[in-house]
């Protein structure tokens, strides 16, 4: 069953973006008075096909509907639908994906980008040619926030992943929360909900500082959640002591190595850093394979 949180975020995100665009509408001539959007969802795992099916219900209701009214043009114009197909959320194939649907398909603007890592790269052809671009699903916060606007999202001058146009970034809008929030809320959780629950259990001194362990792909998505986790712990001096972190390549299918490390540090919490399939492969395998019976968590859109 799709998920209903999925299938409500989409119809929100097609209405808002629908709205927005009618405004450009006014330069098409009768015959082309549609809105095209392209949909950039990784179609060979489960989250892409989620997305195709709550973004093609939600073209269907508002078409039925009649459209979007436009009023620069008095008349009501339909929503087409173009698929920017991802596959698996790699970066050389979304930019590809992306490149076709923005010079081959003239979307009006894309939504969808899923993973942090493909969205950094094929956003790059939206900055460039001034596509705005909602994103529901990368949530680094440079997606965007790498741009002067941002202060270049802490990035030291030269470094490949920055952005100088100002206008270009604009485009780019989040929709979703970014690793750097929902690590905070993560890390408070453990610190005043976790902690407390598990002090009165085990009859813990209020003192001892709860153990986390992190598990995250090596990516910038892993990376980013990784490095906010540790920035709210310190920052915010939470009762928290991370007794191990192990990352591994993102293609990993099988974690039992680096779960096995992470059980001889005796956490009390585990923190999952990965996709909706591998946060529960890892849950599987770290209780039957390992048997690291803990307390485990995942990221916001798992």
């Amino acid at each position: 069953m799709v998920n209903n949180k999925i299938i409500a975020a989409g119809v929100v995100v097609i209405v808002v973006v629908a709205a927005s665009v009618a405004a450009w509408q006014f330069l098409l001539a009768p015959s082309e008075q549609t809105i095209k959007i392209g949909l950039v969802a990784p179609y060979q795992i489960p989250v892409g096909q989620d997305m195709d099916r709550a973004a093609r219900m939600a073209v269907k209701e508002i078409n039925d509907a009649g459209g979007i009214y436009g009023a620069d043009l008095d008349a009501s114009l339909k929503i087409e639908l173009v698929i920017a197909d991802t596959e698996n959320a790699n970066p050389e194939v979304a930019v590809t994906a992306v490149t076709r649907a923005v010079i081959q398909d003239n979307v009006d603007l894309l939504i969808g980008g899923f993973s942090s890592g493909a969205t950094l790269a094929d956003q790059v052809v939206a900055i460039e040619n001034r596509v705005p671009f909602i994103i529901t699903g990368a949530s680094s916060h440079l997606v965007t926030r790498r741009g002067p606007q941002a202060n270049y999202g802490g990035l030291p001058e030269g470094h490949a992943l920055r952005i100088n146009d100002v206008e270009g970034m604009s485009y780019m809008f989040h929709y979703c929360t970014t690793t750097y929030h929902y690590s905070e809320t993560v890390a408070h959780f453990f610190a005043k909900a976790m902690k407390p629950l598990l002090d009165s259990e085990f009859g813990f001194s209020a003192s001892r500082k709860l153990r986390l362990a992190v598990i995250y792909r090596d990516d910038a998505y892993g990376k980013g959640v990784w490095d906010a986790t540790k920035h709210f712990i310190e920052a915010d001096n939470l009762p928290i002591e991370i007794v191990a972190e192990k990352n591994y390549p993102k293609d990993t299918t099988t974690f039992q190595a680096e779960l096995t490390v992470i059980k001889a540090a005796k956490p009390d919490a585990v923190y999952v850093v990965d996709f909706t399939t591998n946060t529960a492969t890892i849950y599987r395998q770290g209780q039957s394979a390992v048997g690291l019976n803990s307390v485990y968590i995942a990221v916001e859109c798992c």
